[in-house]
C-alpha cells in the first residue's frame, strides 16, 4: 500500500487530498479495491471516508490507508500559522534598535496618527520613533556583514531609487540600495525577506543563497539619518504585505492583523537566533572630565516588555581615568531624573580601575557579582523616551555638582 500527500506540511485549519494506492506483491497497482483511513492523534486532524485531510492544530499527523488487511502510512506535519521557526539572525552579535515595527499602521511616511504599538502590544507615542514604522532598525557602522536569514532567492536589487522625499531628511533622494530575498516557508507561505539602506550588495538577481551567506553590506544610503540596517518581512501573494517576524504576543488581537489591508504576523526566529531588541542611549566622557571621575556613559532601555522583564533595562558608568586611576564607590549612586524614590547607591566593595573601569547596574533582581549589579525593581523604570532619559551621578555624602548630570537632550 503506497499513500501519497501532495504536501509534507499543511497550515492549521487547512486541508490536503492524500491518495493510495494497493500493490500486488509483484508492485503493480490493484484498483476497485476499498480503503479506509484513519488519522492519528485525532486531535491534530480528520481525515474523510475519500482521504481528505482536514488539520486542526499543530503537531505530525500519521496517516493511515487500509486494504484488506494491508497497511501503508504517510506523515504530514500541521504547521502552526503564527509561529514557523525558519529565520536565523541577519548578522553577527548584537546592535541597539533604532525603531521597531508599528503594529498600529505600518505604513511609513503615510501613518501619522501618533501612536505606536510593539509587538508584546505596548502602546505609546512617537515622539522619538517614527509612527508607521514598517520594520526594525538595527544602528550598525557602515560595512557591517549582512547575512541571509534563511534559504531564497534574490529576486528584486535596488541600487537607486526614482527620486522620493524623505520626511527625515527634509529633501529628495535616490540613492537606496535594498535587495528582496524571497522564502518558501513550510505549510506553503512566500515571505520576503528585505534589507534597505546598504552600502554594498554581495548578490546577483535570481541567485539561489542559503542562511547565513552574507548578502550585503550595512550602509546609510537613502532615506537614512545615520548608519542602519532597516530589516522588513513581507508575506507575499498578489501583493506584499508587511508582517514582523517577532510575531505578535500581545493581549488580544493584532491590530495589524485585523486591518483591512493589514496580514497576520508570524514568529519566524528559530530559537535562540532573533536580534535582541532594545534601545539605548550612550554619553562620552569628553565633556565630564571636569565635574567626576565617574560617568554615566550608557543607559539600555525599552527591550521587550520592560514591564515583566526589568533587566532587559541597565545603566552602565565609567571612571574617567583623567580624573582616577582607581576609585571605589563607595558613597556613589545615581537617581533616575525625576523619580527620586529610585535612588541607588552602590554597594561596598566596587572599585573601578583602568583595567576594569565600567559597572553595570540591572533594574530586575539577581546576584551582585563583581561590576555587575542589580537594583532588585520588580518592573522597568526608565522611560521609553529617548527625549526623557535623564539621571543624576550622586556622590559621597549626598552631594552632586548642580551642573552635573547626563540627559538625551
Amino acid at each position: 500500500m503506497t499513500v501519497t500527500s501532495p504536501a509534507t506540511s499543511v497550515l492549521a485549519g487547512g486541508t490536503v487530498q492524500l491518495s493510495a494506492t494497493p500493490k500486488d506483491a509483484a508492485g503493480n497497482a490493484l484498483n476497485s479495491r476499498v480503503i479506509t483511513w484513519a488519522a492519528t492523534p485525532g486531535a491534530l486532524a480528520t481525515i474523510s471516508g475519500a482521504g481528505l485531510l482536514t488539520t486542526i492544530t499543530p503537531g505530525d499527523v500519521t496517516v493511515t490507508a487500509t486494504s484488506e488487511g494491508i497497511n501503508g502510512s504517510a506523515t504530514v506535519t500541521v504547521v502552526d500559522p503564527t509561529n514557523i521557526p525558519f529565520f536565523d539572525k541577519p548578522f553577527a552579535g548584537e546592535f541597539p534598535v533604532g525603531n521597531f515595527l508599528d503594529h498600529n499602521i505600518p505604513k511609513e511616511f503615510v501613518d501619522n496618527n501618533g501612536i505606536f504599538v510593539t509587538y508584546w502590544g505596548e502602546v505609546h507615542g512617537v515622539t522619538d520613533l517614527t509612527d508607521g514604522h514598517s520594520g526594525y532598525d538595527f544602528n550598525m557602522p557602515v560595512g557591517t556583514p549582512l547575512l541571509a536569514v534563511a534559504p531564497g532567492k534574490v529576486v528584486r536589487i535596488l541600487t537607486s531609487t526614482p527620486p522620493f522625499f524623505c520626511p527625515s531628511l527634509g529633501h529628495d533622494v535616490s540613492d537606496q540600495m535594498s535587495i528582496y530575498i524571497e522564502h518558501q516557508l513550510p505549510g506553503g507561505i512566500v515571505i520576503q525577506s528585505n534589507y534597505v539602506h546598504l552600502s554594498r550588495i554581495d548578490v546577483t538577481l535570481n541567485q539561489v543563497v542559503t542562511a547565513g551567506q552574507q548578502v550585503a553590506l550595512s550602509g546609510n544610503t537613502g532615506c537614512s539619518t545615520a548608519p542602519h540596517l532597516h530589516f522588513e518581512v513581507y508575506k507575499a501573494s498578489t501583493v506584499l504585505t508587511t508582517i514582523d517576524p517577532y510575531g505578535w504576543t500581545g493581549t488580544g488581537p493584532d491590530p495589524w492583523s485585523a486591518a483591512l489591508d493589514g496580514a497576520q504576523s508570524i514568529q519566524l526566529w528559530k530559537a535562540g537566533k532573533a536580534p535582541v531588541l532594545a534601545r539605548e542611549i550612550t554619553f562620552d566622557l569628553n565633556g565630564n572630565a571636569a565635574f567626576a571621575p565617574v560617568v554615566l556613559t550608557r543607559i539600555v532601555y525599552e527591550g521587550v516588555n520592560d514591564a515583566a522583564n526589568p533587566n532587559n533595562e541597565f545603566i552602565e558608568l565609567t571612571l574617567d581615568t583623567r580624573m582616577a586611576a582607581t576609585l571605589s564607590l563607595a558613597g556613589y549612586g545615581f537617581i533616575p531624573m525625576g523619580q527620586p524614590s529610585l535612588t541607588y547607591a552602590f554597594p561596598a566593595g566596587v572599585t573601578l580601575t583602568a583595567a576594569n573601569p565600567t559597572v553595570r547596574v540591572y533594574t530586575g533582581s539577581g546576584t551582585n557579582a563583581g561590576l555587575t549589579l542589580y537594583m532588585g525593581h520588580p518592573s522597568g523604570i526608565w522611560v521609553n523616551n529617548f527625549n526623557q532619559l535623564c539621571a543624576i551621578v550622586t556622590y559621597p555624602g549626598g552631594a552632586a555638582p548642580s551642573s552635573y548630570f547626563n540627559c538625551a537632550f
